[in-house]
């Protein structure tokens, strides 16, 4: 069957022209003619699709990207079905029994052409690998890029063209690594059943010894990012679990290598057996945080299929290595996890004993991730069982913004605004007050956190001893803040942030302490009172600034409305910062201001635009003067004069409406009679500007173009009939 193809494509001219052109043309045309000659008819074109292969394993750059993109596209395109190839040996026997010849024949020459594609595709692969090693970017992104296209659109090869892309995690070049993550995020787009595969690669890749912190970041970043359904319960399972196992491995003393140690040792360094922890590296950091987060991510679906999300194990590296961590979004993101992993009870009074340690550092909440750790207290604190816990965090917490930006203050009332309402009649008491000696219960005292057992003898001491030794005064500085005393004073606290400097501040202290919950505290308070938000009110006469504002703060266009204008003015509930500024704009000096400047602005534009007529008609002379000035004067002038007295008599005239006086006295009636008719040019040319005038002022407010009749009119003034 192959020599009757043959054969029969030789008759035809442009076959044969093709034919030749694939063996003796340019890189460019044998790429082309090899293509065509394939899509002809693939069966019989195994000579020409390893022609192709072999012109993609050239070590030229042209050749190899031009090949390499065609049997890309072939692939995709043509030769391959959407299931994976079979070779001679997985396919079923073939009986010719009950068969024509002619039939049994054509099933033979597919299977065998079957085997064969499947075979060359596994070379094609093999290439693939060999260009993504070249020293050369270009040829690695587009070996990278041709291996996702091809895995995205066949599933043919699909663990090789897999492995290919995750091992270039490891690229030494960062565009390759980040072009692969580009990839695989887009190849879990488009085929989500994926996910499976490409963790169980990715923890392949992870168990490696020799990967830099790079590589490892990059793919760990990737798998946190990774998008769930209810459905990859066992798929988020998984990669829990190797995420616990990197934290582990992140969090353990770093092992200094052979060329490390030797050169501390040649320094005087010598190794000692107990040292205190040291602080996370910043790469170990990077990954901690990265492996928190996609931890957070993967939990809620593990409760689907009931796996634990945290092994104790781990929650007690957690808890060592938040103490250490220098970076406070890194805290941030392990307190949320530990909140989230131990949600299913009370959680431990560690846990608060950590996040009450971590509200006195002043860094937390002018790192980039306040507003984060606002919202993980604003779960915690409200929640606590113990009042007195809740309110020691929170008295922290108002204490640590009272020398911090007004953001920070307005979110710490808003956790304690939380507690109030959560516990209204425990806490109420001490907000009315001003006495420093509150008689606190039982219930509400130290002895009702725990029950304490001791002796007989050990009782009767306590009976004679002095309860004024007991301390019962808050105690701001204590590490267990149940056992800080908040509520044996008055929030002191309070009475400072009613006086802040901010007037939004100053009125939810005032309200918390008239006991009087609000709910008028924007949602983001690092947003709505930062300082460009301040500076975006003051920048008022910008429409696009509006705009830009009004998209931050995820409103309508509509809804973004200027501090000086009517509609704001006659707002009757504004917020209290905005309260300035609509006192302001009412005042009726400044109104009579602003009408007097806008009235000037007004005048200045229109004297503008009548300066610019004028500007007009003053480049004209000038252009005019400079054109005859380039023009050179011949010596037969006067000849010239004297054979054309009519043209002299032209000149005259011209001379005379350009206003320059002759020199001769005998032209002086010419040019006094020129100098009389510049009176009503000059009536006619301010008519002219005073009709443009009014039809300005006719049109302010409408349309830029003027109307039929206002081209009419001044058609007439210029051309009389």
């Amino acid at each position: 069957m192959r020599k009757v193809y043959e054969s029969a494509m030789w008759n035809d001219s442009e076959q044969r022209w093709l034919r030749k052109v694939s063996g003796d043309g340019t890189s460019a045309d044998k790429v082309a003619a090899l293509t065509m000659l394939i899509q002809l008819c693939p069966v019989f074109s195994t000579g020409y699709i390893k022609a192709l292969l072999t012109m993609a394993s050239k070590t030229a750059r042209s050749d190899s990207a031009m090949a390499m993109d065609a049997l890309k596209e072939l692939l995709t395109v043509t030769l391959l079905p959407d299931r994976k190839l079979k070779t001679l040996k997985q396919m079923d026997p073939v009986s010719p029994k009950g068969l024509k010849k002619s039939t049994f024949t054509e099933i033979c020459v597919v299977a065998f052409f079957e085997d064969y594609l499947k075979t060359a595709v596994a070379a094609f692969v093999q290439v693939l690998g060999f260009a993504s090693q070249n020293t050369v970017a270009f040829i690695k992104t587009k070996a990278v890029r041709s291996a996702y296209e091809l895995l995205s659109a066949k599933p043919e090869q699909e663990k090789a063209l897999l492995a290919l892309l995750v091992n270039k995690f490891g690229d030494s070049s960062g565009k390759v690594s980040s072009q692969v993550s580009f990839c695989l995020k887009e190849l879990l787009k488009k085929h989500p059943g994926m996910k499976g595969p490409v963790v169980k690669e990715m923890e392949a890749f992870l168990a490696r010894q020799n990967i830099t912190q790079k590589s490892k970041y990059s793919a760990l970043v990737l798998l946190s990012e990774m998008i769930f359904n209810r459905s990859d319960g066992e798929v988020a399972a998984r990669l829990i679990r190797l995420f616990v196992s990197q934290l582990e491995m992140a969090l353990k003393k770093p092992v200094l290598t052979k060329k490390e140690f030797r050169h501390k040792k040649r320094r005087g360094w010598t190794p000692k057996t107990s040292r205190k922890r040291q602080p996370l590296r910043e790469e170990d950091n990077r990954i901690v945080r990265a492996i928190i987060n996609g931890i957070r991510r993967a939990t809620p679906y593990v409760d689907n299929v009931g796996g634990a999300a945290l092994q104790p194990d781990t929650v007690e590296a957690l808890f060592k290595v938040c103490h250490t961590v220098n970076a406070y979004s890194t805290r941030v993101s392990i307190l949320s996890l530990l909140h989230r992993g131990l949600a299913a009870g009370d959680p431990p009074d560690r846990f608060y004993r950590l996040l009450h340690e971590q509200i006195g550092q002043f860094d937390l909440f002018t790192s980039s991730h306040a507003w984060q750790a606002f919202l993980l207290l604003q779960r915690c604190v409200p929640g606590d069982a113990s009042t007195a816990r809740g309110l020691a965090m929170a008295r922290r917490l108002l204490q640590v913004s009272a020398g911090a930006e007004p953001p920070v203050a307005a979110a710490s009332l808003g956790v304690l605004r939380d507690l109030v309402v959560a516990r209204r009649t425990e806490i109420k008491p001490i907000l009315h007050t001003v006495d420093s000696n509150i008689v606190v219960s039982r219930e509400a005292g130290v002895d009702a956190e725990e029950e304490h057992f001791v002796d007989d003898e050990v009782a009767e001491a306590q009976q004679t001893a002095n309860p004024e030794d007991v301390p019962t005064a808050y105690d701001s500085l204590a590490r267990e803040p149940r056992y800080a005393r908040a509520m044996n004073t008055p929030v002191w606290e309070l009475q400072a942030l009613s006086s802040h400097v901010h007037p939004s501040v100053g009125t939810y202290a005032t309200k918390l302490l008239e006991g009087q919950p609000y709910q008028d505290m924007p949602v983001n308070p690092f947003d709505v009172f930062s300082i460009p938000e301040l500076l975006e009110q003051f920048a008022y006469h910008s429409k696009v600034r509006r705009e830009r504002a009004g998209r931050k703060a995820g409103e309508k266009m509509g809804q973004t409305v200027t501090v000086n204008s009517e509609k704001f003015l006659k707002r009757k509930k504004v917020q209290p910062h905005e309260k300035f500024f609509q006192d302001y704009f009412r005042d009726s000096s400044v109104r009579a201001e602003q009408d007097r400047k806008r009235k000037v602005r007004r005048e200045k534009e229109e004297d503008f635009d009548e300066a610019g007529d004028v500007d007009g008609e003053d480049a004209d002379e000038f252009f005019d003067n400079y054109l005859k000035g380039q023009i050179p004067e011949g010596e037969d002038e006067d000849e010239d004069d004297e054979d054309d007295d009519d043209a002299f008599g032209e000149g005259e005239e011209e001379d005379g409406d350009e206003g320059e006086m002759p020199d001769e006295p005998e032209d002086e009636s010419d040019g006094d009679g020129a100098f009389c008719e510049e009176e009503p040019e000059e009536k006619k040319a301010q008519s002219k500007r005073d009709k443009a005038k009014e039809m300005r002022k006719m049109h302010r407010g409408a349309s830029m173009f003027a109307s039929l009749e206002d081209f009419q009119q001044l058609l007439d003034a210029d051309f009389p009939a």
